[in-house]
């Protein structure tokens, strides 16, 4: 039988620059890739595999129509839907994701940039209309777990999930092989909230480290911003441990926030929510505890700006700057707790210290009604909860 006929890959394209890369695989069989040009980094217009050589000629030239349109989109600088940066990108121009806070918008732009680094973000997106789609997916998220942890590689998972269903919503795509992949890390943190021995740990160091500097720096700008960036990040764990403010408010603390007693804010992941939904967003009023209020009480002896918490140029941190302050210090300790587990800490503490209603323990920390059973379930240690119960229903 003779061989099936296939045109020349480069005259079934209206892509001048296009470049073709060709291997035998291991197994024999011939693997193709069109870029939009020899440069390192240049777009994934197409990839296939194929039993031949002519297999995979045959399927470029088939694909003729595909590969010209995102070429043009490439030269165009729009992203190409027929490769899995290309989706990435589309996504992260959708107003979906421009709809979020800034601070999730950063980060998963950070988490995008991995995704597209690895080889799965390398591919062409037909890789997801094969029957394997799932498992390959699930082989590069154990590749990130083992490089970069369990839970780094379930947030790209969550990332690309997002990603992928919002292509399924746009039809451009038939379907999501990510969704349903499970999470290699157990979400619930319940057991990971800051001890009493270890919030004293934490400040007996940052009062340790300022002595030091102190001491044995000399006076200028850079012991200042030692000592400032130490004193900041007990002050942030104080006002998390007191409050149940995200990261991203802790950072935007303005000293007009504090009135009539208590702390009056509006959270900015709650005003983005309120945005996307076109509703009024909700402000929380949050009592000053004696542990917050010993923090503006010194704070307000030297305040000279607008923010409580200002970074060596008298500005704001962004909200990544603030929490790793934090867990700078946690790290040198030993202690592996964030400044995001505060929040779960300070609910648990509502929850054993005090006869708020779940609905009122939500309004104070910016959770859901419908859903805080469920966070709570998640956040909350349920050890501490139970033994507090049980020692008020003996004192009873």
């Amino acid at each position: 039988m003779a061989p099936r006929p296939f045109p020349n890959w480069r005259r079934s394209l209206a892509a001048p620059k296009a470049h073709r890369t060709q291997k035998r695989l291991r197994n024999g069989d011939w693997f193709m890739r069109i870029t939009a040009g020899r440069h390192a980094g240049a777009a994934v217009l197409f990839a296939c595999t194929g039993a031949t050589r002519a297999d995979c000629e045959q399927q470029i030239a088939e694909a003729a129509g595909q590969i010209n349109e995102a070429y043009e989109a490439v030269k165009a600088g729009l992203p190409t839907l027929s490769t899995m940066a290309g989706l990435l990108d589309a996504w992260e121009r959708s107003a979906e994701f421009n709809g979020k806070s800034q601070s999730t918008m950063h980060e998963r732009s950070r988490i995008i940039a991995a995704i597209k680094a690895s080889p799965l973000g390398k591919a062409s997106a037909s890789v997801l209309k094969q029957a394997g789609a799932t498992g390959v997916i699930t082989k590069q998220r154990d590749k990130w777990a083992a490089a970069h942890g369990l839970r780094a590689a379930d947030y790209r998972l969550e990332v690309l999930n997002a990603a992928l269903n919002w292509h399924v919503r746009q039809g451009n795509i038939a379907r999501n092989p990510a969704a349903g992949i499970a999470d290699v890390y157990l979400g619930d943190r319940s057991d990971l909230i800051w001890e009493p021995e270890m919030v004293e740990a934490f400040r007996a160091k940052v009062r340790a480290e300022i002595d030091r500097v102190w001491a044995k720096w000399p006076p200028g700008k850079r012991r200042y911003e030692q000592v400032n960036a130490l004193a900041n990040a007990h002050d942030a764990l104080t006002i998390a441990l007191n409050t149940g403010m995200r990261r991203e408010d802790i950072s935007l603390f303005a000293w007009i926030w504090v009135r009539d007693g208590a702390i009056i804010y509006t959270p900015a992941k709650g005003r983005n929510r309120a945005r996307t939904a076109k509703k009024a967003p909700r402000v929380l009023v949050v009592p000053i505890l004696p542990e917050t209020a010993r923090v503006l009480a010194r704070r307000g002896e030297i305040a000279s700006g607008p923010i409580l918490l200002p970074n060596r140029d008298g500005e704001k941190y962004k909200p990544k700057g603030i929490g790793d302050l934090v867990a700078g210090v946690a790290k040198s300790l030993g202690i592996e707790r964030h400044l995001h587990d505060a929040k779960g800490t300070f609910v648990t503490r509502l929850k054993t210290h005090t006869d708020l209603t779940d609905q009122e323990i939500a309004g104070l920390v910016d959770w859901s009604v419908a859903n805080v059973q469920s966070i709570i379930r998640s956040y909350v240690s349920g050890a501490a909860v139970s033994a507090a119960l049980l020692k008020r229903f003996r004192r009873a």
